[in-house]
């Protein structure tokens, strides 16, 4: 589903946070284990810390 229909469907149970790096890597792992569709957006800015904060 492109990203913007699934935004449009999921209205009502859509979520925005901003957290430090690591803790964005374990909830996208978190994420990732439980099999269910879900839109990730990072900054391009944040991707650099993002990737070294990695465990």
């Amino acid at each position: 589903m492109h990203d913007q229909a699934w935004a449009e469907v999921s209205r009502p149970a859509r979520s925005i946070a901003c957290k430090t790096p690591k803790y964005l890597f374990k909830v996208g792992h978190g994420l990732e284990d439980t099999g269910k569709p879900f839109l990730w957006v990072v900054k391009k800015s944040e991707v650099a810390a993002w990737k070294r904060a990695e465990p």
